[in-house]
């Protein structure tokens, strides 16, 4: 009975200080209690985070060219940023003008190389039927030099030694006959009593006789000089040259003639490999020429550069530039088609406020421009790695369409992270993280004694902690944990 007696008039006299505190001013106020009382009451904690609406569906566009290899494209129309297009609608339009004469260029030479082509798979096709009879002609013609030269070796070379032989014995013979009766009519015509003037005619005649078989063997004997050491030498080099003449022919039929066939056909070969590389390369002018004509993909709304991060990137390039002779490079994102009635939100949510965010939680998102228009909306996912240091992308889904705002605004978000209507929560000075495993905080025990006392905390904001474990309603805790003060374990 006493110790109770005692314990409410403990608790008066708090009380009676705490309102002393309240009532007081200057000098005459008390100081302010640091035990609280703690008793289920409502605790939320929320997430603040800076967002903006962002469409579901987004076409980015741009110039992809595959063949085309050129630092700047240069503009002939573009259309203007928050246009509402339809898919097909002409965007941007380029100068196609040294394309085309590229692509012009390519055509002729294709022609060309097609021409050669055709001429130079007959000329193969030809060879190819003409090569075993070239061989065969070169073997014929080889075999019939070698008999034809055993044949002038062995009858015609003979016979030729032979008869100039023959041709100097018979213009000797002759020479020999003709001073023989020319001797015998002088020894006849001394004998005889014939008269002078018949002798002299028959004996100049027989003169004239010697002199032409003299003259004749001079000749035949010249000529048979002639056969044997300059003709028939000759003859022998002749049937030499030949015979290898038609050697060589036959070698160059069968290595020479292979091998520039071969050459033909890898030529052929090659010259048609880089027609199909020309005909691919055309195919890819082609499509980039079509390309520079750059149309929209979907119904939407055009917005310039591309949408990264909840930001828009090179907008501001791409305004610059959206004008006559205005440039551009290939292959990036120039203007994005954008559906402004189907948005989401996207936020950035900072490293340090992350145990408040995950999928599922709910909350409101307010336009900046429009106060009045807060819409519902759902956190759909966390991106569990940071692109920016110590901030992560969140996507939330609107709940419901969102008629008064576009893909370009920004919004504030508040997420209802934790909310319960019977919370035991302590100011975070009460409690002792010294070890944060082990949280700690102080309650009054029997006899004004100061209790340490281990427990778990659940959820926490900037100011307060909620406590799931290790304290119970009712009880009073030391709002500044005092690790000076006198303790009583309990």
């Amino acid at each position: 009975m006493m110790r109770r007696i005692g314990t409410l008039m403990w608790v008066m006299a708090i009380s009676a200080a705490a309102i002393g505190a309240e009532a007081g001013t200057g000098a005459d106020a008390k100081p302010e209690s640091p035990w609280k009382q703690i008793n289920p009451a409502p605790f939320k904690v929320t997430a603040d985070l800076a967002g903006n609406y962002e469409s579901t569906e987004m076409w980015p566009v741009g110039v992809h060219l595959d063949e085309w290899n050129t630092t700047t494209l240069h503009v002939v129309t573009g259309i203007p940023q928050g246009t509402a297009v339809h898919k097909g609608d002409n965007l941007i339009r380029f100068d196609t003008t040294d394309l085309d004469r590229i692509i012009t260029d390519t055509k002729m030479n294709q022609q060309v190389t097609s021409a050669n082509i055709a001429a130079l798979r007959e000329d193969v096709r030809l060879s190819e039927i003409s090569l075993p009879l070239e061989q065969k002609g070169a073997k014929d013609d080889l075999d019939r030099a070698k008999a034809d030269y055993a044949s002038y070796l062995k009858v015609d070379r003979a016979a030729t030694q032979r008869e100039a032989e023959q041709n100097l014995k018979q213009a000797q013979h002759t020479l020999a006959y003709a001073q023989e009766e020319l001797n015998q009519l002088k020894k006849m015509y001394d004998a005889d009593d014939l008269t002078e003037e018949t002798e002299e005619i028959i004996l100049k005649r027989q003169q004239w006789a010697v002199e032409a078989a003299s003259f004749g063997l001079d000749r035949v004997a010249l000529q048979t000089e002639r056969t044997l050491n300059v003709i028939l030498p000759r003859r022998d080099e002749d049937w030499k040259d030949r015979l290898k003449d038609t050697e060589v022919a036959l070698d160059r039929s069968q290595t020479l003639s292979p091998l520039t066939l071969s050459q033909k056909k890898i030529t052929l070969a090659k010259m048609q490999q880089d027609y199909d590389r020309s005909v691919a390369v055309l195919e890819r002018l082609m499509r980039d020429r079509a390309n520079l004509y750059v149309n929209a993909p979907a119904d939407g709304v055009v917005y310039y550069g591309r949408y990264e991060a909840g930001g828009w990137k090179d907008a501001a390039a791409v305004a610059a530039n959206m004008r006559l002779d205005g440039g551009f490079r290939p292959n990036v994102t120039l203007v994005t088609i954008v559906d402004n009635q189907k948005l989401r939100v996207h936020a950035s949510a900072p490293e340090k406020m992350l145990y408040r965010v995950s999928p599922k939680m709910i909350g409101w998102a307010t336009p900046a421009g429009l106060p009045d228009a807060a819409q519902r909306v759902t956190v759909e996912s966390v991106d569990p790695v940071s692109v920016t240091p110590g901030q992560y992308e969140v996507t939330l889904k609107l709940e419901g369409p969102a008629p008064m705002v576009n893909a370009s605004m920004t919004c504030n978000i508040r997420l209802t992270s934790f909310s319960d209507d019977k919370a035991l929560t302590v100011p975070l000075s009460a409690l002792n993280l010294d070890d944060p495993l082990s949280p700690r905080l102080q309650v009054r025990g029997e006899k004004d004694s100061v209790i340490t006392r281990p427990v778990k905390i659940g959820w926490r904001t900037d100011t307060q902690a909620q406590i799931v474990e290790g304290l119970k309603a009712g009880e009073w805790v030391r709002t500044r944990f005092d690790a000076a003060a006198k303790e009583n374990a309990g």
